[in-house]
């Protein structure tokens, strides 16, 4: 997954030994299309920001740890993306990629969305 404008300039940080910007909690964002490197872009109707639990590390990768669910959605749509964000409102964005399912997943008005635990893997490799 790439990383944020953002999080590209904050990560170095550490290369001149100062100390990145760490995020209190991580949530993910619905997009229904490229969300660009600031993860403002095609923000899906569906547009709260639900908290993530990430996995240990693992060869460079970690996944969800838990169901992220969003009950009763507001609009029929495709999610073709997600970004993360280090808050729920506003905040900063962290990384952001390509949902993997063929076709993205279809949303359906006023239905409930589930992605399941360990279905989303960020990978800086």
């Amino acid at each position: 997954m790439p990383l944020s404008k953002y999080e590209r300039n904050n990560l170095p940080k550490a290369w001149r030994n100062e100390a990145p910007t760490k995020a209190a909690g991580l949530f993910v964002q619905l997009h229904v299309g490229d969300p660009g490197d600031d993860c403002t872009a095609n923000v899906a109707k569906e547009s709260k920001r639900k908290p993530i639990a990430l996995s240990a590390i693992e060869e460079g990768s970690v996944t969800n740890t838990g169901v992220l669910e969003w009950e009763g959605v507001t609009a029929t749509e495709k999610v073709t993306h997600v970004s993360v964000w280090d808050a729920e409102k506003e905040g900063n964005p962290r990384i952001y990629g390509v949902v993997t399912v063929e076709g993205g997943v279809q949303l359906t008005k006023e239905q409930d969305a589930r992605i399941k635990a360990g279905k989303l893997k960020f990978s800086l490799v």
